[in-house]
């Protein structure tokens, strides 16, 4: 690799001037440029309990806030939760396919019952 033709050329350092920066106090009362919001939620059954756990991070007019909750609560507001979750994924669903049905064949029962009428 000694015989390598190209080389590097050293880099060479320019210097320069730096005016002056006029550093100005943000006021609360006007609106950041940046903001964000993350918020964490969790539910778990284990030996007869919920355990529900919360989490919420902001940042907002150039305060950050954090806020966290945890809890215990009886096993019946998991199963509730979990079967409104269902019923409504469910709903939503069928909401959606509810177009493509036109595109399915029409089912055995029905072909046979339309057979009968026209005789």
């Amino acid at each position: 690799m000694k015989d390598y033709p190209v080389k590097k050329m050293r880099d060479t350092l320019i210097k320069t001037e730096r005016k002056n920066v006029e550093v100005m106090e943000s006021s609360g009362n006007q609106a950041s440029f940046i903001s964000f919001r993350h918020s964490y939620k969790s539910m778990s059954c284990f030996g007869g309990k919920t355990y529900i756990k919360s989490k919420e991070t902001r940042f907002e007019n150039g305060k950050f806030e954090s806020e966290e909750f945890e809890g215990t609560m009886d096993q019946s507001v998991y199963q509730n939760r979990t079967k409104e979750l269902q019923n409504t994924f469910s709903s939503i669903m069928s909401s959606f396919l509810k177009p493509f049905s036109l595109l399915l064949p029409f089912s055995a029962d029905d072909d046979d019952e339309d057979r009968r009428s026209r005789r």
